[in-house]
């Protein structure tokens, strides 16, 4: 028999309570949560619907790119903004040939969501910013549903384009003096 101290029988007994109790929130460590892969449809189908939604928002984004290398107000920020714009063109390329590999064949053509021009150049760069952060969470959706090793590939060459565009974008927001 170990004889403990009474402060390794209290961190004990704490350990011990930690593992089996919930936290409040009623959530257990290793359990799934929202966002997480288990939380997406595992049917095909779906799976296609996403990549569709993926292509639908690259397409409304490159309008915003569009309008920035337009009101670039430097001959570095126009290279930035292309070379932003021309990965979002390659990678809508990756996600028509990813939907093209799971459903043999080409993704449906679609209509463009109207595009709201912004007020500014700013206020372009803080909007795309917002659409990119989300499209990042989204594409993670579509990743956890890839199961062959190219297409996880693809997906996370595409998040972390993403990733690297937000940056880009941070440096030419803070680059314009644009305030939050």
């Amino acid at each position: 028999m170990v004889n403990n101290t009474v402060f390794e029988d209290r961190y004990l007994s704490d350990m011990q309570t930690a593992m089996t109790t919930p936290p409040a929130d009623g959530t257990m460590q290793g359990t799934p949560q929202p966002g997480m892969a288990q939380d997406v449809p595992q049917d095909m189908e779906d799976v296609l619907v996403l990549i569709q939604l993926a292509l639908r928002r690259k397409s409304n984004t490159r309008h915003y790119f569009a309008y920035l290398l337009a009101q670039s107000p430097t001959p570095e920020a126009e290279e930035l903004i292309l070379t932003v714009r021309n990965d979002i063109i390659e990678n809508e390329g990756l996600f028509e040939r990813l939907y093209f590999e799971l459903a043999d064949e080409p993704p449906p053509e679609f209509v463009v969501a109207p595009y709201e021009q912004p007020a500014s150049y700013c206020e372009g760069l803080r909007n795309v910013h917002f659409v990119l952060q989300e499209q990042a969470a989204f594409y993670r959706e579509v990743l956890f549903q890839m199961e062959q090793r190219r297409h996880i590939n693809t997906m996370t060459k595409i998040i972390t384009d993403v990733y690297r565009h937000i940056g880009i974008l941070n440096y030419l927001h803070r680059k314009a003096g644009c305030r939050i």
